[in-house]
């Protein structure tokens, strides 16, 4: 049984639709949700599960991605466990590796899908579906402040989080939903550009058990994937199969060195800078020094500092 799960504001739903239609065969049970608030791609998701999908195709870009795996994640918590158990723990990791998740990119940075190879094609996805070709891929784990600072609270990250001026651009973007409709590329070095005139770089402290950074940060990004930002290559380290995090680390750069090692970062390699630097970890926490910095994950403003990612190593099945 596959679920179809679509973004209700993407602009090929009714293409989707019409290819359902014309590529699934009579034999093949499938049903096709659309979302209709934010969250509800969540929501649909859990419930797909537990109607007995197998397999959900996720349509859309890396927040809608991010909205599916959490709520796929929530169908397989365990009832009655608490907050501070460790997390593996609650949930049902080996139940949750036997649904197939098959992403079909159709929004606007589609990073995660550089990552995996993802293809905007039903028939694809239906033929890898069918041949049962599923790999297995880390997720990171996440704690956070809410948005209003109001209290902590958790999320599962697919592809990449960014503290500092990527939260501030995820902010901005959130709170004007008009500036979507511009190339994902152009608007989000657009920005950027306008970030880095008005975002104060914060002291922060990054660490783990065996790591420790601290100085004036522009952005700390703990990544799955590879890309963020409609293709940047910020995490060339990052392995989505490792179970380690890739950790870069942005210093005290300039508006000039940003643009400088933009082709570098296009390319998907290191940029070569004392105030630039890449880590592969199992885990981090990030403190600000002074006040909360902002926090983007896949694409969504979630929340602000103190964070801290675990990576959770091959816990989710694609169809690849």
């Amino acid at each position: 049984m596959i679920a179809i799960l679509i973004n209700g504001i993407s602009n090929c739903r009714d293409a989707v639709m019409r290819e359902a239609e014309a590529v699934f065969p009579p034999q093949v049970r499938y049903g096709l949700y659309e979302s209709r608030y934010v969250g509800h791609l969540s929501r649909l998701a859990t419930e797909a599960v537990k109607k007995g999908y197998t397999h959900i195709i996720c349509v859309g870009g890396d927040g809608t991605l991010n909205e599916v795996v959490n709520g796929i994640l929530t169908a397989f918590e365990y009832a009655h466990r608490q907050a501070t158990d460790p997390i593996e723990t609650r949930f049902d990791m080996a139940g949750l590796a036997r649904i197939g998740i098959a992403l079909y990119p159709a929004g606007t940075g589609n990073d995660f899908a550089r990552t995996i190879g993802a293809k905007p094609s039903l028939a694809h996805i239906l033929q890898r579906i069918e041949a049962n070709s599923l790999q297995t891929f880390d997720v990171g784990y996440a704690r956070f402040m809410l948005p209003d600072l109001s209290g902590e609270s958790e999320r599962f990250c697919i592809n990449i989080a960014d503290v500092g001026m990527g939260g501030e651009v995820s902010y901005r973007l959130a709170k004007d939903s008009a500036l979507r409709r511009i190339s994902p590329k152009l608007l989000y070095q657009r920005e950027v550009i306008r970030a880095f005139f008005n975002y104060e770089k914060q002291a922060v402290r990054c660490y783990n058990d065996q790591f420790e950074w601290s100085g004036l940060a522009t952005a700390v990004v703990a990544a799955n994937g590879k890309y963020f930002g409609g293709g940047i290559g910020i995490a060339p380290q990052a392995d989505a199969m490792s179970g380690e995090l890739g950790i870069t680390i942005v210093g005290n750069v300039s508006l000039f060195t940003y643009a400088r090692h933009l082709p570098t970062l296009m390319r998907c390699q290191k940029a070569i800078h004392p105030e630039i630097s890449y880590h592969r970890l199992s885990d981090i926490c990030v403190e600000a020094i002074d006040r909360p910095m902002p926090i983007d994950m896949d694409g969504e403003f979630i929340g602000y500092t103190p964070f801290s990612m675990q990576k959770l190593q091959k816990k989710l099945s694609f169809v690849i």
